[in-house]
Parts: C-alpha cells; sequence; structure tokens
C-alpha cells in the first residue's frame, strides 16, 4: 500500500510540471502567431494601386470619403503638382515630412477615425509615414498609394498644376502636345487669354464648367493632353469634376484615355508671373467696320479662323 501511494505521488510531481510546460508553449506560440499577422484596414494599413485609388475611392463618393494625404517634403514639389480628385470633401491636402513625424500628433488628431490615402513621388516616403501612423495608434484607415504621383501621372489621371508647370509645359512641344483649354465666356476669350507658341495654341471652350459640350469636349480630346484654365481656378475646377463625373462615375466614357490637368490661379497668375497674353491690334482708327467684323466673326467662331486671329494678334 505504500508502494501505491508513493508511486502516485511521484506521478503527480512529474505531470505538474510538464502540464505547466503544455500552457507556456501555447501561450508562446499564440504571441508569436499575432507578431506576424498580416496588417489589414482593421489594425494597419492597406496598399493599392493608383488606379484602386481614383476610380474606386476618388473619382465619385461611391465608397465614402477618403481624403488624399500628400506627404511630399516641399511646398514646391506640392505647389508645382499634385493629383486632383472629384469634390470638396476629398480633395487632396499637403502635410509634408509626415514620414519623419513632423506634425504627426497634430495629424493623429486632425484625421482621427477617417480615411486616409498616404501619397508621395513614388511610395517610399508614404510607406514609412503608413508605420509611423501605426506605431502611434492611429485610429483611422490608412490606404498606401502604391507609385505615388509618378505612377498616377502615367496612368493618365488628373492633376492640379502652377502656372510655371503649365508654361514650361507648353513652351516644350517635345514633350507631346499640351492644349490649353480656357473654359470662360466667348467675351472673357476674347478680351485676354494665354499666349502659347504653336502648335500647343489655347482654345475656347466656354462654360464648360457649366456642362456645356460636356460630351462633345471628351469626344474630341480623347487620347489628349490638355490644361483646363478660367480667371482663377473656380471654373476649371469645376469643369474638371464634371469630367470626372462623366467618364468615370456614370461610366459613359470608360474608354477614356486623355490626360486633363487644371492650372491652379488661372489667367490671373498667369499674368502675375509674367506670361504672355495676346494684344489685339485696334483697326478701329482706320475701319471701324473691319474691326467689328473680325471681332464678330472670333465671337462666333472662337476655334475657327487661325489666320484671321493671327493677323488680329499683334
Amino acid at each position: 500500500m505504500k508502494k501505491v501511494i508513493i508511486l502516485s505521488i511521484m506521478v503527480l510531481i512529474f505531470l505538474v510540471p510538464l502540464s505547466g510546460a503544455v500552457g507556456v508553449t501555447d501561450s508562446t506560440s499564440t504571441t508569436s502567431e499575432t507578431l506576424v499577422k498580416p496588417l489589414t484596414n482593421a489594425d494597419g494599413y492597406t496598399n493599392i494601386t493608383v488606379q484602386e485609388a481614383f476610380e474606386t475611392y476618388l473619382a465619385c463618393y461611391c465608397a465614402g470619403y477618403q481624403i488624399p494625404i500628400d506627404i511630399r517634403r516641399t511646398e514646391d514639389e506640392w505647389n508645382d503638382e499634385h493629383i486632383e480628385t472629384y469634390g470638396d470633401e476629398q480633395k487632396p491636402v499637403n502635410w509634408p515630412d509626415l514620414h519623419l513625424g513632423v506634425g504627426l500628433t497634430e495629424f493623429l488628431n486632425e484625421y482621427a477615425g477617417k480615411e486616409v490615402i498616404i501619397y508621395c513621388r513614388t511610395g517610399v516616403r508614404s510607406w514609412k509615414a503608413t508605420q509611423l501612423l501605426i506605431a502611434n495608434g492611429f485610429t483611422g484607415t490608412i490606404y498606401n498609394m502604391v507609385g505615388g504621383i509618378v505612377a498616377w501621372k502615367e496612368a493618365g489621371y488628373p492633376t492640379a498644376i502652377s502656372v510655371h508647370k503649365a508654361y514650361a509645359m507648353l513652351k516644350t512641344t517635345s514633350d507631346g502636345i499640351q492644349i490649353p483649354i480656357d473654359v470662360r465666356t466667348v467675351k472673357e476669350w476674347n478680351k485676354e487669354h494665354i499666349k502659347t507658341p504653336p502648335p500647343e495654341n489655347p482654345v475656347n471652350y466656354p462654360e464648360l464648367n457649366l456642362g456645356i459640350g460636356l460630351d462633345d469636349f471628351i469626344t474630341q480630346y480623347n487620347n489628349t493632353e490638355v490644361i483646363l484654365y478660367c480667371n482663377t481656378d473656380a471654373r476649371s475646377s469645376q469643369a474638371l469634376d464634371l469630367l470626372i463625373e462623366k467618364i468615370f462615375d456614370e461610366g459613359e466614357f470608360n474608354g477614356y484615355k486623355g490626360n486633363i490637368h487644371y492650372m491652379v490661379g488661372g489667367l490671373n497668375a498667369w499674368k502675375d508671373a509674367g506670361y504672355p497674353t495676346p494684344v489685339y491690334r485696334s483697326y478701329s482708327r482706320f475701319s471701324p467696320m473691319l474691326h467689328n467684323i473680325f471681332q464678330k466673326l472670333l465671337e462666333t467662331f472662337p476655334n475657327s479662323f487661325p489666320v484671321l486671329r493671327y493677323l488680329f494678334e499683334r
């Protein structure tokens, strides 16, 4: 009997540490699995292509409101050119050097609980920014736009450009044809518009911002790079919104492959920068009737009579 009792005690002494060891092993295994668990929207970030960024999130409000955050280093990069989107609620925001922690606390408070699309030039800095946000407990949803604005432009999606960028594009015909499209009224166009060297001469598409001639515009400028402008940039950005809605949201022109930009600051900023506008000859001293005929023809057919327009300009 004593032998049985002693044997039982010895078995218990052996099993207790063994069961404890099993428990430790299970706990360690669970912790290890947690550490290597892929990040998702719920607890991390999601990589998205520029196509997903634009056509799924930024070309309409169908997926909710996602705010694009440009984290490139200098304001010059942002002012020169940045991505453009549909509607005021998800217009891009510049937050330079977020990947270095600049303004991190303010960012965490400003966008708590919101959906943000982080982008930079190529995608390196935006990935670093996502890691920093996750490490500091960001409570919103993070999308990292792979390829950055470089891939965005290569895909032909719209951008907002400065007048300096526009002028550089319009005076260099070797990089393709960028047609400046003036969306103001015919009267405003005839009074003054931007001047560029041929073959990138400006065209008047009056009141495109009101949807006038929208379908014709899309058909005419498919596979073409254009720059929209007005006096400031209110009407040109409205026109771009309509084009985005028509091309991507309504799905009527999904085959559209043009590159659309709008010029921030418009004609006013263009002139402030010292860039040229045509100055019209005044024939009124010699023949008021001839002057009136020229003016009427140009108002009626703003995109016609290139020779007549050349003679009318000084």
